[in-house]
């Protein structure tokens, strides 16, 4: 008898790391720590957000937004350099049923 295969959901978001407003939760978890404006760290809790609702982190990349959604990128071996606290996530989750 043949198994059925597995079958995922999918969700790409855009997350921004933003201390200030995750302070509480950042503070929480780490009591001492000092955290500048735009430390990754503040995604923790975002991504553990979507992980209690049964996503799984796949990917994850800075990246840098445009007005009609899309995506910024730099030729390598350019000497450009951008600065940015979003992050392009792509999450999975089995889908039941």
């Amino acid at each position: 008898m043949e198994q059925p295969f597995e079958r995922w959901e999918h969700m790409i978001i855009l997350l921004e790391a933003d201390a200030e407003k995750q302070q509480a939760a950042l503070r929480q978890r780490w009591p001492s720590k000092h955290f500048t404006p735009y430390t990754p760290l503040a995604l923790v809790p975002q991504l553990d957000t979507y992980g209690d609702l049964g996503w799984e982190l796949i990917s994850i990349q800075p990246v840098i937004m445009g007005h009609n959604e899309d995506i910024a990128v730099s030729p390598q071996g350019t000497a450009y350099r951008t600065w940015t606290n979003s992050y392009l996530c792509t999450f999975k989750r089995r889908k039941h049923g």
